[in-house]
């Protein structure tokens, strides 16, 4: 349900505060419920560090019940564009979701290729 709620988001950027940083302000739509939240995501960049920080807040409701709720925070951190460092918390209607998953992705990311 939320993969397609992303795939319908529709953006609304803030801009850029200065010529270091951006924020981005996002508001998810799906339909038929309309806007079921908002994700905001902002870009720190220092010399060849970057530091990355988003948070969703996203809820479908149907006559007043909640179908579908999640919260996710997550703050990257980039030298040279490579990640090292990444913490995020993620609850899913009610449930924190286990980022161990998030953290071999960004490990294979991370690994020497060995391209011919």
């Amino acid at each position: 349900m939320i993969g397609a709620a992303i795939a319908a988001c529709v953006g609304v950027a803030d801009g850029a505060a200065a010529a270091s940083e951006q924020r981005l302000t996002y508001t998810v739509q799906m339909s038929p419920y309309g806007t079921i939240g908002t994700y905001h995501s902002a870009k720190h960049k220092n010399g060849d560090e970057t530091t990355i920080t988003t948070e969703a807040h996203i809820k479908v409701s149907l006559a007043g019940v909640v179908l579908y709720r999640l919260e996710m925070s997550s703050v990257e951190s980039q030298i040279a564009d490579r990640l090292v460092y990444f913490h995020g918390v993620t609850i899913e209607n009610g449930k924190s979701v286990d980022p161990a998953a998030v953290r071999s992705v960004a490990a294979e990311f991370n690994r020497p290729r060995m391209y011919p």
